[in-house]
């Protein structure tokens, strides 16, 4: 029997049950395809070998040659050597200050040297020298040596 050119079309639904009632019983199931099965198989290995490669990933981008902790680490190196770096070139500034001042024969400069190294005294003055304590390695020479028994 087809249906008449006036009556209007049917719903998806009501195409499948033509003139059966729609129980249960009575739906057609479709049969699984062969390549459906392949996928399941390929989906229960890629999924955790994704999650194993993105792992990895990770742990290198953290511990890795250039991961964020060896970053850390010579950030810190940084900021020490850029430290150091200030403390020699202000140095380095007061050394060029006092060899320019030598250079151009500054007699207070010269005075201050010569007291210093050589331990010169003006008239008058008087040389104060303070007694130090003994080295442990000194104090050790001079006690007599353990005689054993």
């Amino acid at each position: 029997m087809l249906p008449a050119a006036d009556a209007p079309p049917r719903s998806p639904s009501a195409r499948g049950s033509s003139n059966r009632s729609a129980t249960p019983s009575s739906t057609t199931r479709r049969q699984p395809t062969p390549g459906k099965a392949k996928t399941g198989r390929v989906r229960q290995l890629v999924r955790p070998a994704l999650a194993l490669i993105t792992l990895v990933l990770i742990a290198d981008a953290l511990v890795g040659e250039n991961g964020w902790f060896e970053r850390q680490r010579e950030q810190v190196r940084l900021e020490e050597m850029t430290g150091t770096l200030d403390r020699v070139r202000q140095e380095n500034a007061d050394l060029d200050v006092r060899a320019k001042r030598l250079d151009a024969a500054d007699p207070a400069t010269i005075e201050d040297l010569a007291r210093r190294k050589l331990e010169m005294l003006k008239p008058g003055e008087v040389l104060f020298i303070a007694a130090t304590r003994p080295d442990a390695a000194d104090a050790r020479d001079a006690s007599p040596p353990a005689t054993a028994r």
